[in-house]
């Protein structure tokens, strides 16, 4: 996503010149860091983006708790130290990723629309749209929140469902109209049709229960045990808070009907790919902490005495286990963008700056301020992975993720010629191409690729982490028929 804002402020259009395959809001967001970079290296460029979306984290905290303030202090808490200490928060706030992004915005709208627990005036509503939309910017996911809205909306067309659709309007459009119109076959291929398709054909499918077991946020425990921790877990939800929702349901306000439709469509997501990360999670469980919060708002206060002590007490040892938890995590992210800096100080004792670099993971240039000191002739191409989905065959490439047998490849096709040949084009360009895993599964090794490849390159170092060679030969790449 930083490369893309990189590629943007020297030039390049995303969509037109490169494929990026989700909306541009996180482009134009990290655009100003991005500037940044032209002067202070990418790589510092890297790590304020990183500090940037750990800030955005932490403001969502706080707007979870605003979200549900109308229900007292007690809920504003629950739903606050809920997010806070998600355990697997840190696969999405630990480096530059969407969800923080889009949570933000989300919640962000969610606040500005309603005032004590109910719709607040066109003007806020128009407002609270504006937020929704610049979340649709970030990831198509806020399409679902935007739906739920839109439905608490309805007994107020005038005063608030048309501010709201006006709203959400003019902050989808601000953000991707002008490079729909730069590229507008490009723009609905990669952000709709690639995604489409990507749901509709993609190679790996993950089961139910270890779909369950991503989405609860228990991926950092092993099966088969977390499986069934997990399926409980959700299921006590569930249960109690459909228990306490239908109980109180004479109470509820629009802002706790929102919050619950929006909670459902959050989780209804995480049905929808194919496959499943486990940084995806942060999207449902910002919604989820939200309905918790509601659901002890809506409970009549305890009455003090020794059981109530008892239960603040177990409550407060829940909370600092889910906490601890929730740090080891952060401590094993924090271990893979160390991984990343490693390799990019490792990068910079072989490649020269202002020279040509393909690689299969940006983020390894970018962090070794290579990414955009390039040639001009360098190709343009910022995300291996998108550039599969949006040129190559029609299913996802094989890789390892979460919950699945690591691919040991190399996957052998078939390869659409075109993709073949515009690979060979971008290998013979470079001066080095640097890869993060051997054979890289991401770009289509025909036969006859590999040995050209194999020829014309020459392995200067490779180790688990990295894999650096240099264009020794100048031969024509293999032309696929």
């Amino acid at each position: 996503y930083l490369g893309a804002a990189l590629r943007l402020v020297h030039g390049a259009v995303p969509y037109r010149d490169f494929v990026v395959v989700h909306p541009p809001g996180i482009v134009v967001l990290m655009a100003p860091l991005a500037a940044l970079g032209s002067v202070f290296g990418s790589d510092t460029s890297l790590a304020l983006a990183r500090d940037l979306t750990a800030l955005v984290a932490a403001a969502n905290v706080v707007l979870a708790a605003l979200a549900v303030r109308h229900r007292g202090v007690r809920a504003a808490v629950v739903a606050a130290a809920g997010l806070a200490c998600f355990p697997m928060a840190p696969a999405a706030d630990s480096t530059l990723l969407l969800e923080p992004y889009l949570v933000f915005f989300c919640l962000l709208g969610l606040v500005l629309m309603f005032h004590q627990g109910r719709l607040a005036p066109p003007r806020r509503v128009l407002l609270g749209g504006m937020a929704i939309g610049m979340a649709g910017s970030v990831k198509i996911w806020a399409g679902l929140i935007a739906a739920s809205l839109a439905v608490v909306c309805l007994k107020r067309i005038r005063s608030a469902l048309v501010p709201f659709l006006a709203g959400c309007t003019v902050g989808l459009g601000a953000v991707c109209l002008p490079f729909l119109a730069l590229a507008p076959g490009a723009f609905v291929r990669d952000v709709l049709i690639d995604q489409f398709n990507r749901v509709s054909t993609g190679s790996a499918v993950l089961s139910f229960a270890k779909r369950v077991w991503v989405v609860s946020g228990f991926p950092a425990l092993t099966l088969p045990a977390a499986v069934w921790l997990a399926g409980a877990a959700a299921a006590c939800f569930t249960v109690m808070a459909a228990a306490s929702l239908l109980l109180h349901r004479r109470d509820l306000l629009p802002a706790d009907v929102a919050v619950v439709l929006c909670c459902g469509a959050a989780i209804a997501a995480m049905w929808v790919p194919n496959d499943v990360y486990a940084h995806y999670v942060y999207f449902p469980a910002a919604f989820v902490v939200l309905v918790v919060g509601v659901c002890t708002g809506l409970r009549p206060q305890p009455r003090p005495g020794p059981g109530l002590r008892r239960r603040r007490a177990a409550a407060a040892a829940v909370l600092l286990a889910v906490a601890a938890f929730s740090l080891t995590e952060q401590a094993g992210y924090a271990e893979r963008n160390l991984t990343a800096a490693r390799s990019g100080a490792v990068l910079n004792l072989f490649v020269p700056p202002h020279t040509c670099v393909v690689t299969d993971d940006a983020v390894v240039t970018v962090a070794a301020d290579l990414f955009d000191r390039q040639p001009a002739h360098c190709p343009k191409m910022v995300d291996a992975f998108g550039t599969w989905l949006a040129e190559g065959p029609a299913h996802e490439p094989p890789t390892a993720s979460i919950g699945r047998t690591p691919f040991t490849g190399p996957y052998v096709g078939p390869f659409p010629a075109a993709f073949v040949n515009r690979w060979g084009r971008w290998l013979s360009q470079a001066d080095w191409v640097v890869q993060v895993a051997k054979t890289s599964s991401y770009i289509p090794w025909t036969p006859q690729l590999r040995a050209w490849f194999s020829r014309d390159f020459e392995l200067v170092t490779g180790s688990s982490e990295l894999w650096v060679y240099k264009h020794v030969r100048r031969t024509p790449p293999p032309v696929a028929p």
